[in-house]
C-alpha cells in the first residue's frame, strides 16, 4: 500500500485566569519587603537613640554621681548637666534626713539632655516616743524598750518604794528618739536598810564578822560582867532585830569577865570587819570613776572589759550593787 499523510495536529496551549497571575504575587512581596525594611530601619534609629551612636556629643551626658548628697545639690548638679530631675523619698537608716541615698539611672550611665533622673532621698532614722516607765517593774520597762527598738540602761539607787521599781528615766517620757538610742531606768534598790543580826552571846570574833557580813562596820567596848563570860557579846546597839542602813557601825558590848575587886576603867576599842565589805553601785559611772570606787571600796581585785577607756559608761556589774562581799573576791564589769 501506498504511505498516507496524516493530518498535523493543533498546538497545545496553557491558559491562566487572566493572563496576570505572577505580575501581581510579585508585587504583594515587593509591598511587604519595604514594609518590613522601615519597620527595621525604625528599630535600629531607635535603640541608636538608646545607646546614644549618631548622636552628637552635644546631646549625649554622663549621668552623674550624686548618691551621699544632699537634695539641693544633687539637683543642682543633675540640672546642670542638662538632665530633667524627678525627687521621691523614703525612710534609711544608712544615710540622715535630706541625702540622696538611690538614683536611676545609676552613676556615670549614658543619657541624652533633657532625660530625667530619679533621685531617692533619706527622711532618716524612724523615731520612736519614749513611753513612760516611771512606776512599772524593770522588767516591763525593759521589755517595753526592746519591743519599740530602744536600748534599756539600768541604774540601780536606794529609794523608800517597792525593790525592782523604776523611780525615773532619761530621755524624760514623751521624747523622740531614734530607733536603737539608750534609754536610761533608774531602778529601787530599796530603803538600804537592813535587819542587825542577833550576835548577843557569841564570842566577840564570830559576832563581828557575822555583822560585817551583813554590810555593817563594828565596833567593839569591854564591859564586866557576873553572866556573861568574857569575850562573849552582852549587847549590841543598835540591837539585833532592829533595822539599820548598810555601811553604818554596830557597837557590840563585849565581857570583860567578873568584876574585879578593884574597879577599873572599862577600855573601849574600835575595829571593822575588814574581810567584807558593801558592793558600790558603779553601773552609768566612767570606767575610771568605777575603779576609784572600788579601790576606796577596798576591792582591789577587779576586771573589766569592752572599756575603751576611763571615759567609757559602765553598763553592767557584778556582784550586784549593794550585795556583801569579800574584799578578795573578783569583781568584774564591762562598757
Amino acid at each position: 500500500d501506498s504511505t498516507r499523510a496524516m493530518p498535523a495536529t493543533a498546538a497545545t496551549t496553557v491558559m491562566t485566569d487572566d493572563g496576570q497571575g505572577p505580575r501581581r504575587r510579585t508585587g504583594a512581596y515587593i509591598t511587604l519587603l519595604v514594609v518590613l525594611l522601615a519597620l527595621l530601619a525604625g528599630g535600629l534609629v531607635l535603640l541608636a537613640h538608646e545607646l546614644g551612636l549618631g548622636s552628637s556629643s552635644a546631646s549625649a551626658v554622663t549621668v552623674p554621681t550624686v548618691i551621699g548628697k544632699s537634695q539641693a545639690d544633687a539637683t543642682a548638679m543633675l540640672k546642670g548637666a542638662g538632665l530633667k530631675v524627678k525627687t521621691v523619698t523614703a525612710q534609711n537608716d544608712s544615710f540622715p534626713a535630706g541625702t540622696v541615698f538611690d538614683q536611676s539611672p545609676k552613676p556615670d550611665a549614658r543619657a541624652h539632655k533633657g532625660d530625667t533622673v530619679t533621685i531617692s532621698v533619706s527622711t532618716g532614722t524612724p523615731q520612736v516616743t519614749v513611753p513612760r516607765e516611771i512606776g512599772k517593774t524593770q522588767d516591763d520597762a525593759t521589755n517595753d524598750l526592746d519591743q519599740l527598738g530602744l536600748t534599756p540602761i539600768v541604774r540601780q539607787q536606794n529609794s523608800d518604794q517597792q525593790p525592782g521599781t523604776v523611780i525615773d528615766q532619761n530621755p524624760a517620757p514623751g521624747t523622740q528618739v531614734a530607733k536603737n538610742s539608750p534609754v536610761t531606768l533608774v531602778v529601787s534598790s530599796g530603803s538600804g536598810q537592813v535587819v542587825v543580826p542577833n550576835v548577843v552571846g557569841q564570842d566577840a570574833g564570830t559576832a563581828g564578822a557575822t555583822l560585817g557580813s551583813a554590810g555593817f562596820k563594828v565596833t567593839t567596848t569591854t564591859q564586866n560582867s557576873d553572866t556573861v563570860p568574857a569575850g562573849r557579846v552582852i549587847s549590841t546597839s543598835p540591837p539585833g532585830g532592829s533595822k539599820a542602813a548598810k555601811g553604818s557601825t554596830v557597837t557590840m558590848t563585849v565581857s570583860s569577865g567578873a568584876s574585879p575587886t578593884t574597879t577599873e576603867p572599862s577600855v573601849t576599842t574600835t575595829t571593822e570587819a575588814t574581810s567584807t565589805t558593801q558592793m558600790p553601785n558603779i553601773v552609768g559611772e566612767s570606767a575610771g570613776a568605777a575603779k576609784n570606787d572600788l579601790t576606796a571600796a577596798g576591792l582591789n581585785n577587779y576586771s573589766e572589759t569592752n572599756c575603751s577607756s576611763d571615759n567609757a559608761t559602765v553598763l553592767r556589774q557584778s556582784p550586784r550593787a549593794g550585795s556583801t562581799v569579800n574584799k578578795n573576791q573578783l569583781v568584774t564589769f564591762s562598757c
